[in-house]
């Protein structure tokens, strides 16, 4: 405890050497004595290393260490030519003061919380580490064939750097050096792509790349090469033998159902998909007013061309409108899902006809369906408070197709 006199009014009283507890919220009369009470803070010595985060653990010279609390700067001091920094008489409060490390030339900056206790000499130790923006890879593998052998003389290519090399006699490949930029941060990790080949074989793989712990090494282990085929074909306008010009031609995985590719055939409708791997697929083409489509399978272990004949097929249309059962007024707004019955054989594509609309001001809708077989249209009812339902009715071919509803009952569906 210290005693002080004080003749001035209001304010607070720090004692040396440490901060008061408490101000003096009321002011003392002259020549009054008064007792406060203050809590001396020790000051700690804060000593500390930054370096790489690789393997060697190289220092970091010139780096700007700054000690903060919350958005409070404390103190910044860089690093000496050794990567240590130093400072003393420093007070370390239970707030969580956090190091805030600079980057230099080539390093991410980084953040790192202070919660070691100092030593019983009053040292605060903290070795702090930053990632390079661009660090050296060591990528290795082997490639093999289907039956697990290895396979010599393939090409071994890293797709984004252009870097190439050639299996040994047992299949193996090593990329020594390869630069790669890697942000310790990003929510996802960088990968390595990786594209194998020999003759008609190729593969396509990537991995992750590791963290430093694991020294800069990037292993793909067994590379299986798989055949890959070449799908070629012509795209015909209906059932005649004219080529459409420059169609939109898809090719999609037969289990995914997802395309993997697509081209604008030439002006003769010709099309060629080069250099996929064997699997089934799917080819799909289209224009502005036609669709169509043809399943072709590629089988594994082939490498022979596939030839593939597509016919667009001509749309149906299915058109008409809307209208109050009572006045025969037409209705605006009103949603309608047409279902279509499968193609009748393989050149139809029931998945490029259009499902649902919505009515004009007129009233009307209309749909296009190609190689598949309008069947039914549905609309939305309201039924009271609780909800509504879909409400039938049959469809024809053309665009003649009438349906006459209660105005106050068909509503748009509340999605929730």
């Amino acid at each position: 405890h210290r005693t002080f006199t004080t003749a001035h009014s209001g304010g607070s009283v720090v004692a040396e050497g440490g901060q008061l507890v408490g101000d003096l919220v009321s002011g003392p009369l002259a020549g009054e004595r008064r007792e406060v009470s203050a809590l001396l803070l020790r000051g700690y010595t804060l000593w500390g290393k930054v370096t790489s985060d690789l393997q060697e653990l190289t220092p970091i010279p010139g780096a700007l260490v700054e000690l903060r609390h919350g958005e409070q700067r404390a103190f910044s001091v860089r690093t000496e030519a050794d990567g240590h920094f130093e400072r003393k008489d420093e007070f370390l409060p239970d707030r969580a003061p956090t190091l805030s490390v600079t980057a230099v030339a080539g390093f991410y900056p980084g953040i790192w919380r202070i919660d070691r206790p100092p030593d019983k000499n009053g040292v605060v130790n903290v070795h702090l580490t930053l990632h390079p923006i661009e660090r050296s890879l060591e990528i290795s593998g082997r490639v093999v064939d289907a039956e697990r052998r290895p396979v010599a003389g393939a090409l071994v290519r890293i797709t984004d750097r252009s870097l190439m090399a050639f299996t040994g006699a047992d299949g193996t490949f090593a990329f020594i050096g390869v630069p790669r930029r890697i942000d310790p941060y990003a929510a996802t990790p960088v990968a390595v792509p990786l594209l194998a080949s020999k003759g008609s074989a190729r593969v396509s793989r990537a991995r992750p790349v590791p963290k430093p712990v694991d020294g800069d090494k990037v292993e793909f282990g067994d590379v299986q090469l798989e055949p890959v085929a070449e799908l070629t074909g012509v795209v015909l306008a209906g059932k005649t033998s004219d080529r459409a010009r420059y169609p939109l031609v898809e090719l999609i995985d037969a289990r995914s159902k997802e395309v993997v590719d697509s081209l604008v055939g030439g002006e003769f409708g010709d099309y060629q998909f080069v250099d996929r791997v064997g699997g089934a697929y799917r080819v799909r083409a289209r224009d502005g007013t036609r669709g169509g489509g043809r399943a072709v399978v590629v089988a594994n272990g082939q490498s022979r061309p596939s030839f593939c004949e597509v016919r667009l097929v001509e749309a149906t249309i299915c058109a008409g409108r809307v209208e109050d059962e009572d006045d025969h007024k037409p209705i605006e707004g009103v949603v309608v899902r047409l279902k279509c019955q499968g193609p009748p054989d393989n050149e139809g594509d029931a998945s490029l006809s259009e499902g649902s609309t919505i009515t004009d001001g007129a009233g009307a809708f209309r749909f296009r369906c190609f190689g598949a077989r309008p069947d039914a249209f549905f609309i939305f009812e309201q039924r009271g408070k609780r909800g509504g339902r879909e409400r039938q009715e049959n469809a024809r071919d053309g665009e003649d197709n009438v349906i006459r509803v209660d105005r106050d009952e068909v509503k748009p569906p509340v999605r929730r």
